[in-house]
């Protein structure tokens, strides 16, 4: 079976779970948008497009699990636990995958494709879903530089 959608029914299986029917349509919203966006920046940018959409599907699914925000450390660890259970990830890609999530609040740049293209997905699916929300001078610029890369606006 396809490794992502493994993890899909990981994730979906959490949600089905979550009692707040809300919690259910923002983990949704949060977690397959980020994953969509992961996607399309890895394909166009020569990436590996599983890693990256893995990666944007479990980013949040600790806080949706938990109903709560927590810390990108500990949404980090439980990205590997769930990797862990499925089983079919190897150690390289479990650290590729913690380190985006890990580092994903981190506004400055850095020479990691993988870390960069998670940051970059993170603040185009906030942008499209809520033009208004406030965003730092450095988000906006690097907004301003994904929306070009992919001749948006």
């Amino acid at each position: 079976m396809d490794r992502l959608i493994k993890v899909r029914e990981v994730v979906n299986m959490m949600l089905r779970d979550r009692k707040n029917k809300e919690m259910i349509i923002y983990g949704a919203i949060e977690l397959y948008g980020v994953s969509s966006y992961c996607s399309m920046l890895a394909m166009r940018r020569g990436l590996d497009y599983e890693v990256c959409s893995v990666a944007g599907l479990l980013l949040d699914y600790a806080s949706v699990r938990m109903g709560k925000e927590i810390s990108s450390r500990v949404c980090a660890s439980e990205a590997v636990k769930v990797l862990r259970t499925i089983g079919c990830f190897d150690n390289n890609e479990m650290e590729l995958i913690e380190r985006m999530i890990l580092n994903v609040s981190k506004e400055d740049r850095n020479e990691e494709q993988y870390e960069e293209l998670l940051k970059d997905a993170l603040l185009l699916k906030t942008y499209i879903f809520n033009k208004d929300i406030y965003c730092s001078d450095a988000n906006k610029e690097r907004l301003k530089e994904t929306l070009k890369e992919l001749n948006i606006g």
